[in-house]
């Protein structure tokens, strides 16, 4: 588990202490309090804002600009209170160790290849059958979900660019990594241990999103920046690397190389089932492989934070 500092002469008790409440009590708590204020509260404005809840051309702006303060207010705010509530050392829980350049090497190619997996994921999902009665409900949800996602990540001049790049990447790489792998992990790590603190915080932050087709890779990604906070013993890789894969993706758009269905399109001409089967393989290795190297590169430090 990881180590909670000891009270300085004459300092207060925390929340915690003062409550003799455990920390994974604490932490689904704040899971359905945030969970609550972050869905519903985000709705609120942005009802208030468009009048309604469809993105369109006309008011993606808006989205936007709803989406960043969402962010600002609902989970940034309230990870930084409750913070407060978990410890009197706010680098106890947002620990900010500034790693290696071979750590950070190793991590982003360990990113680069769980895309690459993920990648490979979302061609099998394409392939599995789905009853008529089923297709009709989830295409057109899975449209509608394309055709927002497309429209939030798609900037017709530089300045918009720079604006998506801190509404997708910049204000998400903090706000969403203070919370899951800064609180939420600290608290379920006291609770069980660092490695199950990483797997249930990553798991938790795919489920967040609500979003039933990006939930594998989303789980996956979430683990895999929460094994890198528990390794690394710092907020630093996570945050760099959510910002990196968030970055990616925008900057794939801008390009127009990032689009779900012209993805699959195009791998169900270029690539049968037994190619994409061996490309998950390859990086699925190739990403085991780097998980191996950081592990052993960060045992000193995974050492000295227990």
């Amino acid at each position: 588990m990881e180590p909670t500092l000891p009270n300085g002469p004459g300092e207060p008790s925390t929340f915690l202490q003062d409550r003799n409440m455990p920390p994974a009590v604490f932490g689904l708590l704040v899971l359905v309090g945030v969970f609550f204020l972050y869905q519903v509260g985000g709705g609120i404005m942005t009802f208030l804002a468009m009048g309604d809840l469809t993105v369109t051309e006309d008011n993606v702006q808006t989205v936007r600009l709803v989406t960043l303060l969402s962010q600002l207010l609902f989970l940034l705010g309230p990870s930084l209170i409750f913070a407060r509530l978990v410890s009197h050392h706010p680098l106890e829980v947002f620990p900010f160790r500034v790693p290696s350049v071979r750590e950070f090497v190793v991590l982003l190619l360990g990113l680069l290849a769980l895309q690459r997996v993920l990648e490979t994921a979302v061609f099998l999902q394409h392939q599995i059958p789905l009853p008529d009665i089923l297709r009709a409900v989830v295409e057109p949800l899975r449209e509608m979900i394309q055709s927002m996602m497309a429209l939030l990540l798609a900037a017709d001049s530089t300045p918009e660019f720079f604006f998506v790049v801190t509404v997708v990447a910049v204000v998400p790489s903090f706000a969403e990594e203070l919370y899951f792998r800064g609180l939420i992990q600290t608290l379920f790590s006291r609770a069980w241990s660092p490695l199950w603190g990483a797997i249930v915080s990553g798991i938790l932050f795919g489920l967040f999103h609500l979003n039933p087709f990006d939930t594998v890779g989303l789980i996956g990604l979430g683990v895999f920046f929460g094994y890198a906070r528990y390794r690394s013993a710092s907020m630093v890789p996570p945050i760099l690397l959510h910002f990196l894969n968030n970055f990616l993706a925008v900057v794939a758009v801008r390009m127009g190389l990032r689009n779900d269905e012209m993805l699959v399109e195009s791998m169900g001409q270029s690539a049968d089932m037994q190619t994409m089967l061996m490309q998950g393989l390859l990086f699925g290795l190739l990403f085991a492989w780097t998980l191996w190297l950081y592990h052993r590169i960060t045992r000193s430090v995974a050492e000295t934070a227990r």
